[in-house]
């Protein structure tokens, strides 16, 4: 089920302060702190399971109060790449990319 990732990691990763919110398609979502950012995508950990493969949105900068006002805030569409089980709690660290729209290529140039 793991997908050894950080030797194949090219995007210099961030750590993110704050909280994320991971919308499932079905629309149930769970916030969450990241474990970390990169341009390409995001980690985080979650007692939640997700299928490698699945796709979610993923709020990058979620605010409660925000979000109870009817303002959501930008979702961006994703995919989860990789999931490692942790041993310490019953968790699973998940990594997810950010997929490339029609409206990212167009700001690529």
């Amino acid at each position: 089920m793991a997908t050894a990732g950080a030797e194949r990691r090219g995007a210099r990763r961030f750590t993110v302060r704050g909280c994320i919110r991971i919308r499932r398609a079905s629309g149930r979502s769970e916030v969450l702190q990241p474990s970390d950012v990169s341009r390409g995508g995001i980690s985080f950990e979650s007692v939640r399971r997700y299928d490698v493969g699945e796709t979610v949105w993923v709020n990058l900068h979620y605010e409660h109060d925000a979000a109870d006002r009817g303002r959501p805030g930008t979702e961006t569409r994703c995919s989860i790449i990789s999931a490692e089980r942790l041993p310490r709690w019953d968790a699973t660290r998940y990594r997810a990319k950010f997929e490339v729209t029609e409206r990212r290529r167009a700001r690529r140039g």
